[in-house]
């Protein structure tokens, strides 16, 4: 398990404390997240699940309410991502010779947003 402490200073005044704690599993992926906050004399605490299908991200929890829906396409690439009510869909355009994505479109609640292209240098 790790943990990091966050602290907020106003005029030399503590303001906000927050420490977070993540455990991973034996592959090394993040399986839980929790945030403790505390501001103004209130805690909250935050609980974050991750749920993988093949070592890829499926689904983020957050305190038991799903924020994060992911899905991919045969090759591993991301082709959608739901977050929060939001939904953001990818197109692969074009591959490489290694199969890696060197141009794709992106969608954003089903509208068009852009498009990205990438050069991979392989040694």
């Amino acid at each position: 398990m790790i943990e990091i402490q966050h602290y907020k200073w106003k005029k030399s005044t503590l303001a906000e404390k927050s420490i977070t704690k993540y455990k991973y599993c034996e592959n090394n992926l993040k399986i839980k997240e929790i945030t403790t906050e505390e501001s103004n004399n209130k805690c909250t605490e935050f609980v974050k699940t991750y749920n993988y299908i093949q070592d890829r991200l499926s689904e983020v929890h957050q305190n038991g309410e799903q924020i994060v829906k992911c899905y991919y396409n045969d090759y591993g690439d991301l082709i959608e991502q739901t977050f929060m009510g939001t939904k953001e869909k990818f197109e692969y355009i074009e591959y490489d010779s290694k199969r890696n994505w060197i141009k794709r479109n992106m969608y954003i609640n089903d509208k068009f947003y852009k498009i990205s292209e990438r050069e991979i240098e392989y040694f």
